[in-house]
């Protein structure tokens, strides 16, 4: 099953929008999220596997700032933990993410 990854998404309150930037490529990260510009940004070098990880990882954060009002007490491996699984699940139901939507960050 193909979903498109639109070029934004409403979490809360807030709309998140999501690009590739490159910078990203040169630092080895997969991906990133500033909540201030309520920006995620994914790596587009990365394997398809590794960009699906990426998006959910930072969605995670989102979540947990949004709905647990604190990244305090959310670990980046409690994250890594919550998505590498999440990720498991939609690639063994077969989820493919279409990225077209998605432009280089400005």
């Amino acid at each position: 099953m193909i979903v498109k990854v639109s070029s934004a998404i409403q979490i809360g309150g807030h709309l998140y929008q999501i690009c590739f930037d490159h910078d990203l490529q040169d630092r080895n990260d997969w991906g990133e999220v500033n909540h201030h510009t309520q920006l995620i940004t994914i790596n587009e070098s990365r394997l398809a596997s590794q960009r699906t990880e990426a998006l959910v990882h930072e969605l995670l954060h989102v979540i947990s700032r949004i709905f647990y009002h604190s990244n305090d007490d959310v670990t980046e491996q409690l994250i890594g933990s919550m998505s590498e699984g999440l990720t498991q699940v939609f690639v063994e139901l077969g989820v493919e993410l279409d990225w077209s939507d998605i432009k280089e960050k400005e």
